[in-house]
């Protein structure tokens, strides 16, 4: 049995000829990916344009009342000042590892990665996007990487007024580039006046490698791997490679492979999805065997158990990665996907609450979960309102038609019905109920769903 992908995968399977595809064929396929595993099946479709956020809406707002009690935070992407584009990984990287070394003192609220980047070369109003993003405080910057000389610039903003709280230029050779962003970190903590107890302080210093060609690498191949493109990702495969190589314990380095190779499936970049995946597991294993405090390294392996449908050990690593790392909302998302297609719908929807407390900004994975347990839940009006807004949105994602084709189904909505057939078949032609939702540990879960997609004409 597999499970679903969160963040932008159906539950729901299709048949295909048994015959071996052209490369040429199974490379096309970003958009569209089979993926066969452990018995089960698992039907992907990937909406392009969704790595974009939609702005927030009145879906999001129902929840906007969640408000943290504690100083919160937005890293917005260090600019890039060095005279060769090529750095540009290098300034992204910076940020990255501060917003990692942030969210892992629990008296912080520190906005998701994912969300901040899709402010990059962007100019937005501070105080416009302390709303937008329900932060306190703004963290902005710069980084020139000349020769072995490393400068950062960084100011802390408060984003009700604009105010300048902090500024402050660093300046190190390349090869103090460590403790220079645990001075970083230090400066921030005291100027939030953030109680720190000392086994954070000491987890949130600690360093995965002080090998620093294999860091280098390793920022490399994340710049690549965000570009979420076949090329990205072989090049990003390589880089991590590299690293490993130079430094053969470095966990960060296997977890961050390991998460390569899982999106080579998610993607459609490889002909062998099975073996792919069982060597992201292996890989995530050997990341959380060489460093059991990497909270990264625990909410990939989480990730992955929840492929394979193996939802007890998801949620272990998935809570262990949670428990390092308060603030990386993208757990909390895998969480809510593996409550929910583990049968638990009601804990499922309590794990998105605290996505949205930090992170509107969904993928259409997400507002599709949000739907499903809704309806599992008896409240079609509430699921029919996520998933209208996804398939609105992105409406090439397969699974909100289906969900929305099964309760239109259910409630004899037969025109409505229909419509979502129609857009069901002319997505995925092969579509077949027997195929559907396996993913689902509670067969009276998936029958509910199959029972309305039969009433809508679906066999």
């Amino acid at each position: 049995m597999v499970s679903t992908v969160p963040s932008t995968a159906t539950a729901c399977t299709i048949k295909t000829p048994v015959r071996r595809k052209s490369k040429k064929t199974v490379l096309a396929a970003a958009a569209v990916a089979i993926v066969f595993i452990g018995g089960g099946a698992l039907f992907i479709n990937y909406e392009p344009t969704s790595t974009s956020h939609p702005p927030r809406d009145d879906v999001a707002r129902s929840l906007e009342n969640l408000s943290p009690a504690k100083p919160s935070i937005a890293v917005l992407p260090f600019a890039n000042l060095s005279n060769d584009a090529d750095q540009e990984y290098f300034s992204d990287g910076i940020t990255q590892d501060i917003i990692t070394d942030l969210s892992k003192f629990r008296e912080l609220a520190v906005t998701a990665s994912t969300t901040v980047f899709d402010y990059k070369g962007k100019s937005p109003r501070i105080k416009e996007l302390g709303d937008e993003l329900n932060v306190k405080y703004i963290l902005e910057g710069s980084v020139q990487k000349a020769g072995n000389q490393v400068r950062i610039n960084a100011q802390l903003i408060d984003a009700a007024t604009g105010n300048h709280i902090w500024a402050q230029r660093f300046s190190r050779p390349y090869e103090d580039i460590f403790e220079l962003q645990d001075e970083i970190i230090e400066t921030l903590v005291r100027k939030l006046a953030v109680k720190v107890h000392q086994s954070e302080r000491a987890l949130a210093m600690s360093k995965s490698t002080d090998n620093l060609e294999a860091y280098d690498y390793y920022l490399q191949a994340y710049h690549h791997h965000y570009q979420r493109t076949l090329d990205g990702n072989i090049k990003a495969r390589k880089l991590f490679q590299e690293a490993i190589t130079l430094d053969p314990d470095y966990a960060a380095a296997y977890a961050g492979l390991a998460k390569v190779r899982t999106w080579a499936v998610n993607y459609g970049w490889t002909e062998f999805p099975n073996v792919v995946l069982q060597e992201a597991l292996d890989l995530a294993k050997k990341a959380v065997q060489l460093d059991d405090s990497d909270a990264g390294a625990h909410g990939e392996l989480g990730y992955i158990y929840m492929r394979f449908g193996e939802y007890d050990l998801a949620q272990t690593e998935l809570q262990k990665a949670i428990d390092l790392n308060p603030n990386d909302r993208i757990n909390y998302r895998y969480m809510g996907a593996v409550m929910l297609y583990a049968g638990q719908p009601t804990e499922s929807l309590e794990w998105y609450d605290k996505v949205l407390e930090f992170d509107p900004y969904l993928s259409p994975g997400v507002y599709m979960n949000i739907g499903i347990a809704h309806y599992l839940k008896g409240d079609e009006d509430k699921a029919i309102l996520w998933l209208k807004q996804a398939a609105t949105k992105w409406p090439t994602f397969l699974g909100c038609h289906i969900l929305l084709a099964s309760i239109y189904g259910q409630s004899g909505q037969m025109d409505l019905a229909e419509a979502e057939k129609a857009k069901i078949l002319s997505i995925s032609p092969f579509f077949k109920l027997d195929f559907y939702g396996q993913a689902y540990q509670n067969p009276a879960h998936r029958e509910k769903i199959v029972a309305g997609l039969r009433k809508a004409g679906l066999t």
